[in-house]
C-alpha cells in the first residue's frame, strides 16, 4: 500500500541505496558507450562524462570514423563550414547521423522498424518533407492528350510552377508524406545494413535532383 512505499522510499533515501545492475543495465551501457566513442565529434557531452568516468576500457581503432563524426558535429554546429564548403566546391553539402529507417521487405514481409529518432541530428537544409508532383498522374491526366517532347516540356514547366505547399492537393497524391530525415535515414540504413559493415559513411549524390535538372 502507500504506507509500506513511502517507508521504502524513506529507507532507500536515508541510506543512499542503488540497486545493482543486471545484464541489461551492463550491456546497455556498454553499446551505448561504443556509439558515444565512435560520435564523441557530435555528442561531445556523453563524451566528456563518459571519459572522465573512465569508461572507455577497451580497444579504441576505429579512429577515422570518429574523426569523421567531428566534422560533422562542426558542420551542424557552425553553418559557416557548410558555407565554406558551397564556395570552395558549388556544391551545397547536408550531413546527418542516421539509426534505423523503417520500412517491409516487400519479399521476405519482415518488418524493420525504427529506431525512436531516426536522426537526432542534421544539418537545417533536411528538414521537413518533400514537395513532389506525382508525375504519373500528370501524365494520365492533365497531360494525357500530350506525347514525346510535348509532354516532356509540359510536366518540367508544371514542376517549375508548383507550389510551395502542396499537401491535400490531387496532383501529390501518391508521393511520400514522410521527413526528409526519415527517408534519407532509410535509405542509408539499406545501404548499410547493421552486419559486419559497421556503421559506414554514406554519401548520397542528386537527392534533390528531379525531372527538370539538366
Amino acid at each position: 500500500n502507500i504506507d509500506d512505499l513511502a517507508r521504502t522510499l524513506h529507507y532507500a533515501l536515508d541510506k543512499g541505496y542503488v540497486p545493482p545492475q543486471n545484464f541489461y543495465g551492463v550491456g546497455g551501457m556498454k553499446i551505448f558507450r561504443d556509439l558515444i566513442w565512435q560520435m564523441q565529434g557530435m555528442m561531445r557531452a556523453d563524451h566528456k562524462f563518459y571519459k572522465a568516468h573512465g569508461q572507455y576500457d577497451f580497444p579504441q581503432k576505429k579512429w577515422p570514423q570518429s574523426l569523421a563524426m567531428y566534422l560533422v558535429g562542426a558542420m551542424i554546429a557552425s553553418p559557416e563550414i557548410q558555407k565554406k564548403i558551397l564556395a570552395a566546391t558549388g556544391r551545397r553539402v547536408e550531413v546527418m547521423v542516421y539509426g534505423d529507417g523503417a520500412f517491409k521487405d516487400p519479399v521476405g514481409k519482415i518488418w524493420e522498424l525504427a529506431d525512436p529518432v531516426v536522426s537526432p541530428a542534421y544539418t537545417s537544409g533536411l528538414e521537413g518533407t518533400p514537395n513532389e508532383l506525382k508525375l504519373k498522374y500528370l501524365a494520365d491526366n492533365e497531360f494525357a492528350a500530350l506525347s514525346g517532347d510535348e509532354l516532356r516540356e509540359a510536366i518540367k514547366s508544371k514542376i517549375h510552377e508548383k507550389d510551395g505547399n502542396l499537401v491535400g492537393n490531387m496532383v501529390s497524391e501518391g508521393t511520400t508524406p514522410r521527413q526528409l530525415t526519415d527517408l534519407i535515414g532509410s535509405l542509408c540504413d539499406l545501404t548499410s545494413g547493421s552486419g559486419d559493415k559497421g556503421t559506414p559513411i554514406v554519401w548520397i549524390q542528386g537527392y534533390f535532383d528531379n525531372y527538370t535538372t539538366e
